[in-house]
């Protein structure tokens, strides 16, 4: 107990506190405690901790999403695909009509199980108002073909989120070992396709779709925003493709 106090202490003394911006505050105010968790996450080159959406992720990177969300209007029937035992509960509980999948079975309300094996989603063309994957592509072996059936199935919208491959810490983890940041041997069992920007401006283009925005975790945070810096600061990524 009192190791991990001290442990704590050094954390808050140590790392720099991200402070939520007015919108994802609202956000965090209407989410369950439970959802909850302080973690570090890197901007930049600087390492900084905040309190966000308990995920597989970086700080932000849900808050970014469910901000884009938060364009649509309640009742806008959304899949969240690789679900993950936690997002759709915060999903549905912004009021969206949420149908989950993953390879895995969850016990969930509305839930259909992926064969990873059959690249062919099992959901109707343009199903869905809008499809999200949150930390997602960078799991799968053929992260294109994943791509190309969201957008087949997505009315709307679809939106992506993955590590950056090329932020300033990605940047320096590569050199010093030639191992991209969160692409490491020991990451290798759930890391398997790193994602680059430029690879998702080009299938965009390639197939006639139209990518909307690229977005930063920390713009979460009222950290510094600016368009041209997201792929140096950001540790995840946010895209927002448009299949129309």
């Amino acid at each position: 107990m009192i190791k991990k106090f001290i442990k704590s202490l050094a954390r808050k003394v140590l790392l720099s506190e991200a402070v939520p911006t007015g919108r994802t505050v609202e956000l965090l105010r209407k989410t369950d405690k439970s959802f909850l968790s302080e973690r570090p996450f890197y901007f930049g080159l600087k390492r900084m901790r905040a309190t966000g959406l308990a995920m597989e992720a970086a700080p932000g990177t849900a808050e970014t999403v469910l901000n884009v969300l938060s364009r649509y209007p309640k009742g806008t029937a959304v899949l969240d695909f690789g679900c993950g035992q936690h997002q759709s509960a915060y999903l549905k509980n912004f009021g969206f009509d949420v149908n989950s999948c993953d390879v895995l079975n969850m016990d969930i309300p509305n839930f259909t199980q992926i064969d990873p094996v059959n690249s062919k989603l099992p959901f109707a063309d343009k199903q869905f108002d809008v499809v999200v994957a949150s930390e997602v592509l960078e799991h799968v072996e053929s992260p294109w073909v994943v791509l190309s059936e969201l957008i087949r199935i997505s009315k709307q919208a679809v939106i992506i989120s993955t590590p950056n491959t090329t932020s300033l810490h990605s940047r320096k983890v590569f050199a010093k070992t030639g191992y991209l940041h969160w692409f490491t041997p020991e990451n290798f069992s759930y890391h398997i396709s790193p994602i680059f920007a430029w690879q998702v401006e080009l299938f965009c283009k390639l197939h006639n779709v139209k990518l909307a925005e690229i977005l930063g975790n920390h713009q979460a945070f009222e950290l510094p925003s600016s368009a041209g810096k997201v792929l140096d600061l950001a540790e995840a990524l946010v895209f927002v493709i448009f299949p129309e």
